[in-house]
């Protein structure tokens, strides 16, 4: 029987068995049916306890072996699981696994990646269907990724002075791009849909792009669609779009990949606009882009400028997938998740998904079925206080790294810490091994990565596969003690966090004893006065004494810090400046605001002047007194992380859903509201509005100037002697701008 070779994309439940979407080697796509049913084991209450058709294995379960029956589920896994375990039978383990990930889990085959299968040919079309005919394999010789089609595409919506409604409001157009030209489909809505259906089926894309789709746009055009009476049509087998888990859109046969879910793997970007996601990643973006208010006044009147910018979106979503993908594809075949589902699931999913093949390829570990569980804290990570003021040579210890090696180096697993945090000796536990085959992986594709040229594409992806494998055993050491975790074990989360504790404790006191002055600790970073010597010889008795790695992650030729915790600024010696934690790089603060701070910290940190700096800060506060801020800078932007009316009637944001609400805007938790504060009299949220209803006569300029510039600027120049009070009252003056009315 042929072998079928093909980089596989995506696996789809299909009843008994389970359908291989992927790219074949010849560039045709394919689908491959493989039979599959679920299983479960069960550890039998006694000897005595049989299951027809279950066959007998060995298993461990926390560490110890144990005799285990591995049923093939006749029909739902859970209902059978449960059904035995009250009768009495024993513990069952594994029941609810999604069928298609119980594949991946129990065979080994990893998502964007190559595979190969003994199949027959069905049948032959805009794809080739097979049938299998013996076990799929992986090919893990095989690194390259073969040229994938791909669409993305953005749709618009009108509506007039509220959020677009999928009951009420007509898609308008959409806007696709497939990396040749953007084109924007508009017209009536039924032609906009059979027209969006078609360009989709042509193009026939492996990955279909988009911002916002998995939360917005899949739901409102389908419904729309249905709403036609249309067949929304956009699976590679003729499917519609489907729900299915960690809130993700399924589209057989295609990798449907929300970019939007992107932002919460760089927290430097503070909010899920497709402009700060491209700018991050050095992509070009519109000076200006226009609100989703704007956009039905924008229709109507300059329908041009609208589709101009649809249509950046769309190349910036092809461009901004053409930077990561990757890393996703990496993510994708090291955690077991698809390649649009990496993105989609938290952190604690991707780490879980891991593990769980971890434990029943290698490990043969039971894995335990997930329940609600409450959240247990334990103590972090050490946070020393910092000692305010300007610092001049500063070197940065980073100890990120260190938690996997500490779990790896003292055995610290589920099986290895009993409940009150003591460590007991044994072979190597379920958590060490998992983390040890991660960090060994890394070492390998960051060597064979030092072999090609830079700017390779070999290394290029090499580079992705080390920092993906990197994020996830970073993320290891927190996964125990997220309570939505399978194997949650805050005990165990608790005794890796002190043992982190104690080695950065050791190694602040030896940085003091060879004469560097410890200025900051912070869970897994530590400030020192920088003297190259010493901080080699440092590092060098870190690992040779402690047997942990800890880098050099940059040194400072500044840093100013406050006297809080967590929140300082930096210049490196490249002229690059870093902040961490203050206005200026918080997403609940107006722009005007941390615009000023930046000034503000530019001139202390690149000038060292704080008089310069304390001018810098009355200036922008004399510029915001005199209303010389356009409006955009004063919307102070606030999420939602609960429902509406579970917040306290005083909060500023909310009060401001509350009123969206009523006024037909469509508020969610997980959104964000912009607000810009207005005159009159009452409390702080007596006197907020939505900010596209705000005029610049209304504005409350003394409240920007004072609670929200000097309060900023002054936050950084108190760490200098500068009290705010001292800002506010030398800022009462006209500048000579406003003097002569400018």
């Amino acid at each position: 029987m042929p072998e079928v070779r093909f980089w596989l994309l995506d696996v789809m439940d299909a009843g008994e068995a389970v359908d291989l979407w992927g790219l074949g080697e010849d560039g045709r796509r394919l689908m491959i049916e493989v039979p599959f049913r679920s299983y479960f084991y069960l550890v039998p209450s006694s000897d005595y306890v049989k299951v027809k058709g279950a066959q007998e294995v060995d298993m461990f379960r926390m560490g110890k072996r144990v005799r285990c029956l591995r049923v093939e589920a006749q029909d739902d896994p859970s209902k059978e699981a449960e059904e035995m375990m009250s009768r009495g039978l024993g513990d069952a383990y594994g029941y609810d696994i999604r069928r298609s990930d119980l594949f991946l889990i129990s065979t080994g085959l990893r998502p964007s990646a190559w595979t190969a299968a003994e199949a027959e040919r069905v049948s032959s079309g805009a794809y080739d269907v097979y049938r299998s005919t013996g076990p799929p394999r992986s090919l893990e010789d095989r690194k390259d990724v073969p040229r994938i089609r791909i669409l993305s595409f953005d749709p618009i919506y009108i509506s007039r002075n509220a959020s677009p409604r999928p009951e009420r409001d007509p898609v308008a157009a959409v806007s696709i791009y497939d990396g040749s030209s953007a084109k924007t489909i508009a017209g009536d809505e039924q032609y906009v849909l059979r027209s969006f259906v078609e360009e989709v089926m042509r193009a026939d894309p492996d990955v279909i792009l988009g911002f916002q789709s998995n939360r917005v746009h899949w739901n409102y055009l389908s419904r729309r669609a249905e709403n036609s009476g249309l067949r929304f049509s956009l699976g590679r087998d003729g499917s519609e779009p489907h729900g299915s888990v960690y809130g993700h859109v399924s589209i057989r046969g295609r990798a449907n990949v929300d970019l939007s879910e992107f932002v919460d793997e760089v927290p430097e970007v503070k909010l899920e606009r497709l402009e700060e996601l491209s700018k991050y990643l050095g992509i070009e973006a519109p000076r200006e882009a226009p609100e989703y208010f704007e956009i039905g006044e924008l229709w109507e009147k300059d329908r041009r400028k609208l589709v101009e910018y649809f249509e950046w979106r769309v190349r910036a979503m092809f461009d901004v997938f053409s930077a990561i993908s990757d890393y996703v594809f990496n993510l994708s075949s090291i955690t077991g998740l698809p390649p649009d589902h990496v993105l989609t699931a938290a952190t604690g999913f991707k780490v879980e998904n891991y593990l769980m093949r971890f434990a029943e390829l290698e490990a043969r570990e039971l894995i335990p079925p997930r329940k609600e569980t409450r959240h247990v804290t334990y103590q972090g990570g050490i946070v020393l206080q910092p000692k305010p003021g300007l610092h001049r040579g500063i070197a940065v210890l980073d100890f990120k790294s260190m938690y996997p090696s500490i779990i790896i180096k003292y055995n610290i697993s589920l099986e290895t810490v009993d409940e009150g945090g003591s460590l007991r000796s044994g072979p190597p536990g379920f958590l060490p091994r998992a983390l040890r085959r991660l960090l060994d992986e890394r070492s390998r594709a960051r060597e064979e990565e030092a072999r090609y040229p830079e700017g390779s594409s070999e290394r290029k992806v090499l580079d992705a596969k080390q920092r993906a494998l990197k994020r996830i055993a970073n993320a290891t050491y927190g996964y125990t003690g997220w309570s939505g975790a399978r194997w949650y074990a805050p005990h165990v989360a608790a005794a890796i966090t002190a043992k982190g504790r104690e080695v950065i404790s050791s190694v602040i006191s030896k940085a003091g004893e060879m004469g560097l002055e410890v200025i900051y600790g912070d869970t897994d970073s530590v400030f020192v006065s920088h003297d190259e010597g010493k901080v080699r010889e440092l590092l060098r008795w870190v690992e040779e004494s402690l047997g942990l790695e800890v880098k050099l992650e940059k040194i400072y030729r500044g840093v100013l810090f406050t006297e809080a915790k967590k929140r300082y600024a930096g210049i490196t010696e490249d002229g690059e400046l870093d902040v961490v934690g203050l206005e200026a790089v918080r997403g609940d603060w107006s722009e005007v605001a941390k615009r000023a701070q930046m000034n503000v910290l530019e001139v202390l940190l690149r000038e060292e002047s704080p008089e310069r700096a304390e001018e810098t800060a009355r200036e922008w506060i004399r510029r915001v007194r005199a209303g010389n801020v356009p409006l955009k800078d004063l919307i102070i932007w606030k999420q939602l992380t609960k429902p509406i009316d579970e917040y306290e009637a005083t909060a500023p944001h909310a009060v401001v859903a509350r009123e969206m609400r009523e006024k037909g805007w469509d508020v969610r938790i997980g959104d964000k509201v912009g607000f810009i504060v207005v005159k009159g009299a009452g409390k702080l949220h007596e006197r907020v509005k939505p900010y596209f209803e705000v005029t610049a006569d209304q504005v409350d300029w003394d409240y920007y100037a004072e609670k929200q510039v000097a309060a900023a600027c002054g936050r950084v120049l108190e760490a200098v002697g500068v009290d705010e009070s001292k800002l506010l009252s030398a800022s009462k003056g006209m500048s000579l701008e406003e003097f002569f009315g400018k």
